[in-house]
């Protein structure tokens, strides 16, 4: 009875979604309830019809009942009122599971994912990493770190957790003691359907050599500056926020297309063509500005030279003019030169105060003369608060910065670069090679100077960023 039922819930479900009418039902029953568990996973939220729910419900009854039911009387209370239980939770006997959801209350959209939405498949990527990679059995220094520091991403990509919580607990031990079934299975069909053992010690040996490239890196930035033991840990943690921050982009843009059967246009490598057709646009308009006075023409010279300087390498640099001396259209200049000279991948735009940002934007749209590039992420068009995925185009944007100009708020950016939240670490990836303009950049607060100069540091040195810190008072952060 209950082979018979699975396969017509399969049917139904395959009904559905003409896009998948290619797939067979496999005769295996276990592999007859993977599919149903997939299909299940991948389905958005919607009305089903009543015969399909009643099917569901015996099937799901029958299962339970073979499994056998778990009920209050057989447990022990901690204290009063509170149960402490490990088990499996579908053979409970309760009025409601209050589950571990995303922040949409949606659930998991992987396929078949041992998960309590999207968690525990993390495990067997931590396990896998720390039990083939890590230890004294390896030559490379490098190794280690580069083992732990994948495990985080891998881990973490559905939520963070401490390497180390204040109780001296490992966050990895824990995630090597559990789950074994799962394991097994996981690494299994990975190696069967996805990637052979000799591909992934090639993939990972290919990162220990891009990890000790960046160490090197660091210890360069460390040997300039009067650096403290601490930066260090924090320049690695910046390099765990990037990788877990590219785990993230890719996991959501994967789940994205697979849920809409639409793919997203692939990065274009060369931007160039692209980048230097706004510059010219640009130059046209300023060709039309009137120099006659003392203040145009200083404002033409400030321009000129930002255009000429557009040619030098990428770095942290300064641009202080007073007000009025036209820094915005000075600023953009440079920005779209450089990255039509260096082939950047971006240009974010931040300002502190709406107001500024609103009149910036006004300014940044004229000037480039194309807003479908352009993307405005702050609290006057978004919702501040982290919502249910969302499958339309500007919200794709806004979740992972991949338009090519951005005008941001200060707020926005500092978010990205140190808050804990996944949807400000999943942007952080989209920093890399770009150029980030500041502008009022002295309205950073004091209490955050330390952190945002060392940002500042691993971007430019280590990401390949561009920093434009533009003020009319311009702070000393060399101090800081």
């Amino acid at each position: 009875m209950e082979h018979e039922k699975l396969n017509d819930l399969i049917t139904y479900l395959l009904a559905e979604s003409p896009e998948l009418n290619s797939l067979t039902i496999p005769t295996n029953e276990l592999e007859q309830f993977r599919l149903y568990r997939s299909l299940v996973n991948i389905r958005p939220a919607g009305k089903t019809s009543d015969e399909y729910l009643q099917i569901e419900d015996a099937f799901l009854q029958e299962m339970t009942q073979r499994k056998g039911i778990t009920k209050i009387s057989d447990l022990q209370p901690t204290e009063n009122h509170i149960y402490l239980w490990k088990g499996d939770i579908t053979t409970l006997q309760c009025g409601a599971i209050v589950n571990a959801a995303n922040s949409g209350m949606t659930g998991c959209y992987h396929p078949c994912h041992n998960c309590i939405d999207n968690c525990i498949h993390t495990f067997a990527g931590v396990r896998f990493l720390l039990e083939h990679y890590h230890g004294s059995k390896h030559d490379s220094s490098f190794n280690d770190i580069t083992c732990e520091l994948l495990a985080f991403a891998v881990g973490a990509h559905h939520g963070l957790f401490d390497c180390i919580d204040e109780n001296h607990a490992s966050g990895f031990l824990h995630r090597l003691q559990s789950h074994d079934s799962e394991y097994q299975e996981a690494i299994k069909n990975a190696e069967m359907h996805l990637i052979t053992r000799d591909e992934t010690n090639q993939l990972f040996q290919a990162s220990c050599e891009e990890m000790s490239i960046i160490f090197e890196k660091i210890q360069k930035i460390l040997d300039f500056e009067s650096s403290q033991e601490n930066d260090l840990y924090f320049y690695v943690s910046l390099i765990a926020r990037l990788l877990l921050s590219a785990v993230i982009q890719g996991d959501r843009r994967d789940t994205t297309e697979f849920v809409t059967g639409i793919s997203r246009l692939p990065h274009t490598k060369d931007m160039r063509d692209m980048w230097n057709a706004y510059l010219q646009h640009m130059e046209q308009k300023l060709s039309d500005f009137s120099s006659q006075t003392d203040i145009q023409k200083a404002r033409r010279k400030i321009s000129d030279q930002c255009r000429q300087f557009s040619n030098h390498p990428g770095g942290v640099y300064h641009l202080n003019v007073p007000t009025g001396a036209g820094k915005t259209l000075s600023s953009l200049r440079y920005a779209l030169a450089h990255a039509a000279k260096w082939n950047k991948s971006r240009i974010i735009f931040t300002a502190p105060l709406l107001t500024i940002l609103d009149q910036n934007a006004k300014v940044i749209r004229d000037f480039i003369g194309d807003n479908s590039i352009i993307l405005e992420h702050h609290s006057n068009l978004i919702r501040t608060q982290e919502t249910a995925e969302q499958l339309d185009t500007q919200e794709l944007l806004l979740e992972d910065w991949s338009a090519p100009v951005i005008i941001t708020t200060l707020a926005q950016l500092l978010n990205t670069f140190l808050d804990g939240k996944t949807s400000s670490i999943r942007r952080f990836q989209a920093l890399a090679d770009s150029i980030i303009v500041m502008d009022e950049v002295q309205t950073v607060p004091t209490k955050m100077l330390t952190l945002f100069n060392l940002t500042i540091n691993f971007l430019s040195k280590v990401c390949g960023v561009t920093v434009i810190l533009c003020s009319a008072t311009q702070p000393c952060f060399e101090r800081a």
